[in-house]
């Protein structure tokens, strides 16, 4: 799922709560913004590991969720909350 707001607008505490549901597996970034602050052409962060805003480095946040929910994907759910 997606949660998108604008800030202040309470994106990170909805996603708080949904993350305390015990079906609900946390993506490695809560909050990427892939939708309203990447650029392009890309601008390559320092540090490899860091989210740079890609489509590649998007998907990746929900790598460690993906194999969590192929443990029982009827029951599971991931999501971020880009404001």
């Amino acid at each position: 799922f997606q949660i998108l707001g604008v800030s202040k607008c309470g994106t990170t505490d909805l996603y708080h709560r949904l993350e305390a549901h015990e079906d609900m597996v946390s993506a490695s970034w809560k909050g990427p913004h892939f939708w309203d602050e990447s650029t392009f052409p890309l601008r390559r962060p320092k540090n490899i590991l860091k989210y740079d805003g890609s489509f590649q480095a998007y998907v990746r946040i929900f790598d460690k969720p993906a194999l969590e929910i192929a443990k029982d994907p009827v029951r599971r759910v991931t999501g971020e909350a880009s404001s």
